[in-house]
């Protein structure tokens, strides 16, 4: 099967930002008087929307997931972004995509402000004809959303359309289209819009994670995966 829209994750996929996120979750979630050691719970913050994974592990009140997060984004925001580079691997991936004019596109979680902030860091964003985030009020709100990622990948489908890349977003349109991602989300999100799923897992889910997700495929280099979509 040959693809011609390649939709990529960020954290965890292209960019290899735990560190960042973790530093600043632990001192988030001081917040709500939280002093989080456990590496493993730290890691499962990397990738989901933040209330999501807040509410899903300590189940905290609104009052104090907001606290958690808004003592998140003020160091995350202006330190912690910076606490991440490209996997190894990832800008070859994306520079031998675009030299076949494939049509590639980021559809990510996070809030669209800081993908866009990411990127440039990283000198990819030439490598994207669309680049897609979260509405950084979203992670604000009480209810957990976890259909988030379905609708940040149907986003960048219409974006995709209005930009012309695609003449419509039918059957001919889904078969032609994968998604990349590292975790469960990534891989649910993809199913629940009829396309091609790939599990990163040079990323933070494990294998187990993206076989029981159902991913159609899972690639553990940046190579692994070029080889397959270029050969």
């Amino acid at each position: 099967m040959t693809y011609k829209y390649i939709l990529f994750d960020l954290d965890g996929t292209i960019s290899a930002s735990g560190p960042g996120i973790i530093k600043a979750m632990q001192y988030g979630l001081t917040g709500a008087g939280i002093n989080e050691t456990n590496p493993a719970t730290l890691k499962s913050f990397i990738g989901p929307p933040l209330n999501v994974q807040i509410q899903k592990i300590y189940g905290l009140s609104e009052k104090d997931t907001l606290a958690v997060i808004m003592k998140f984004r003020e160091q995350y925001d202006n330190k912690g972004i910076f606490d991440s580079a490209p996997y190894e691997g990832i800008n070859e991936l994306l520079s031998a995509l675009k030299q076949r004019n494939m049509i590639t596109a980021v559809a990510s979680s996070k809030p669209w402000p800081l993908v866009h902030k990411i990127l440039k860091d990283f000198s990819f964003t030439s490598y994207f004809d669309v680049i897609v985030g979260s509405n950084p009020s979203d992670e604000m709100k009480n209810k957990a959303d976890f259909d988030q990622k379905t609708r940040i990948i149907k986003k960048t489908f219409i974006k995709l359309k209005e930009i012309g890349m695609t003449p419509a977003l039918d059957e001919k349109f889904l078969s032609s289209t994968i998604m990349i991602g590292d975790k469960n989300y990534d891989i649910f999100g993809a199913k629940a819009n009829k396309i091609t799923s790939a599990g990163a897992a040079w990323g933070y889910g494990s294998l187990d994670e993206l076989a029981d997700a159902g991913a159609d495929f899972i690639f553990k280099t940046p190579h692994d995966l070029q080889d397959f979509l270029l050969t």
